[in-house]
């Protein structure tokens, strides 16, 4: 790490004075840390800003490229400072809760306060080896999130549909995105939609928006709130590139709708941002659903976001009535999982052993779970957040979900005396598992789950993912009634697979032998096996065929195989056909 340290304020004590600290290893720690923070705040914030010229100048390769430099940044930013600070303990131990209190002078009036924090946690945990949190050390905002709602927003009235039209000119023109084939007609088709669907228009409002794009992949979106007299609207416009230049697919003016564009089954964003608490505070009065921490989570800050699930957690276990139970359906064979519902989260460990007939080691179920990190995930994959040291209350455990711990994940858990800490432990959100969902649905919602579950396959094809186990016990059904898959014990890359077509048989006694007459290969793939683990009652299992038999030939899988191997990721639009603009 090289360059200048520069510090926004002297620290101050409680009356104001210049407060004078005379330790130089305090001084020395401090600075390292600093210079650390504002070294990966301006690499962090260079590679987000590069997406807007990647994305106009359709750059796809480098667009990716940068967001995976950008999840990669974090861990070894983390890394360098921590080997610079145990260096310098080598020579006098670092007075740590000295330290924070420096640091924290120097960072109090930075715009992205909450971020230098959060990174200092990480930093000094990681340094010390805590186990749980230490509030002497390392900073805890256990308090309900306070959030601006309007601090990083811009704002313009209108009298009616005329200066509407200018207004959202404005809005287009200012974003930062170039290159639009004819701005002024897409302001008047985004117009024309407002009118037929948002009550009192033509007697004029107000419309509020953050000024930055919000990209991911292909599509660059635009958000914002409408208010006219008669109610608030939220809005979310879609840019892609297309021929000569960017116009506007779609259009969304609901909150359900916005939600799954900002959901947990989405990759993360590449927004530009000085004041991140600002903007997750519109969002959130936007999408009052959604958690804060999945809002920073899904803006590129995931590590804010596990730190503000923690304090959200901490504060939900405050409640005496606070109980971690067990899941609905069946338990994983890997994983063992348990529900805190006023989260609405579902906490997963690794077991011991792997129940027969899986065979999936420790290492390899962490490689899955950093696989899913990095991986597109297309709206057909829940995030995950992984949490290492996690202390948790033993009193908040029902009984058989202690009595499951106890008895096969000692290798995740440490007793603590009154507390558990797990070693490893990632958290997902809640959702119905489909297999205990179509048991209670109607026969409608029923069909309607199925058709998507294989919808879902074939997304997650496309982005080169292959789940492994099909089995609808893997998969969720969302509050929205999309599929989503969230057991990876077995993923993939697509790429990683070789489809093939079961070989004929050349007697009645190869047929009924134990093992296959033919070679098998550890990456082999055999389609025509897949119905023996995706069948449904009827008559849902013929509603699957019309939609998806062609799920259950290699045929299907070595055209999709072929067409991502040759570089066509296609990552589904997160809304549908009714939201496209004409």
């Amino acid at each position: 790490m090289t360059g200048p340290v520069r510090h926004w304020q002297v620290p101050r004590g409680q009356h104001g004075e210049p407060r004078i600290d005379t330790n130089p290893v305090s001084r020395l720690a401090t600075d390292l840390l600093i210079q650390a923070w504002e070294e990966y705040r301006a690499t962090f914030r260079r590679l987000t800003r590069s997406a807007i010229g990647r994305f106009g100048a359709r750059d796809w390769a480098g667009l990716h490229a940068d967001t995976e430099a950008r999840l990669l940044l974090y861990p070894a930013s983390i890394s360098e400072l921590v080997v610079r600070l145990g260096r310098l303990s080598l020579w006098q131990p670092i007075p740590v809760p000295a330290v924070r209190r420096r640091y924290l002078g120097l960072i109090d009036t930075a715009p992205d306060r909450e971020i230098a924090e959060t990174f200092y946690n990480s930093a000094i945990r990681r340094f010390n080896g805590s186990v749980g949190v230490d509030e002497a050390t390392e900073f805890l905002d256990l308090a309900p999130p306070r959030l601006p709602t309007d601090r990083a927003t811009r704002v313009a009235d209108f009298a009616g549909l005329d200066e509407l039209v200018g207004v959202l000119r404005t809005v287009l023109d200012g974003s930062g995105l170039r290159r639009w084939s004819n701005a002024g007609v897409d302001a008047n088709r985004m117009a024309a939609r407002l009118r037929a669907t948002v009550p009192g228009l033509d007697t004029g409002g107000r419309l509020t928006w953050l000024p930055m794009p919000f990209i991911r992949n292909r599509r660059a979106f635009l958000v914002g709130r409408l208010d006219t007299a008669a109610l608030s609207t939220p809005i979310v416009a879609v840019a892609v590139p297309g021929d000569p230049g960017l116009h506007l697919e779609a259009l969304l003016t609901e909150a359900d709708d916005a939600s799954i564009v900002f959901g947990f089954t989405r990759s993360y964003f590449q927004v530009d941002l000085e004041e991140p608490r600002a903007a997750v505070g519109f969002l959130h009065s936007l999408l009052p659903a959604k958690r804060v921490d999945e809002l920073y989570t899904v803006i590129g800050y995931h590590r804010h976001g596990k730190r503000e699930f923690y304090q959200d957690l901490h504060r939900t276990l405050g409640s005496p009535d606070a109980r971690f139970e067990p899941i609905e359906g069946i338990p994983g064979m890997v994983m063992l999982a348990f529900l805190l519902k006023p989260m609405n989260a579902v906490f997963k460990v690794i077991r011991d052993r792997s129940a027969p007939p899986k065979q999936v080691s420790r290492r390899e179920v962490l490689a899955k779970y950093r696989f899913v990190f990095h991986q597109e995930h297309g709206g057909r994959l829940a995030d995950t957040q992984e949490f290492e040291g996690l202390a948790l209350p033993k009193r908040a455990f029902e009984a058989s979900v202690a009595a499951e711990l106890e008895a096969h994940a000692r290798d995740s858990i440490r007793d603590a005396g009154d507390r558990w800490v797990f070693r490893h432990l990632y958290t997902e959100r809640r959702m119905i598992p489909l297999d205990v969902f179509l048991r209670s649905a109607s026969l409608d919602l029923a069909r309607a789950a199925v058709i998507d579950f294989g919808r879902a396959i074939k997304e997650l094809a496309a982005i080169n993912v292959f789940p492994g186990d099909m089995l609808a016990k893997n998969f969720g059904v969302t509050r929205h009634g999309r599929v989503v898959f969230y057991d990876y014990d077995e993923i993939c890359a697509l790429t990683d697979c070789t489809f093939r077509v079961i070989p004929e048989s050349t007697s009645y006694e190869d047929e009924l032998a134990a093992e296959p007459w033919f070679s098998v290969r550890e990456s082999d793939v055999f389609p025509e096996e897949f119905e023996r683990f995706i069948r449904f009652p009827e008559p849902l299992h013929r509603t699957f065929r019309e939609h998806h038999r062609d799920l259950f030939t290699a045929e299907f899988w070595n055209g999709v195989r072929q067409r991502v191997a040759g570089g066509e990721i296609t990552e589904p639009a997160p809304y549908g056909p009714e939201h496209l603009l004409q």
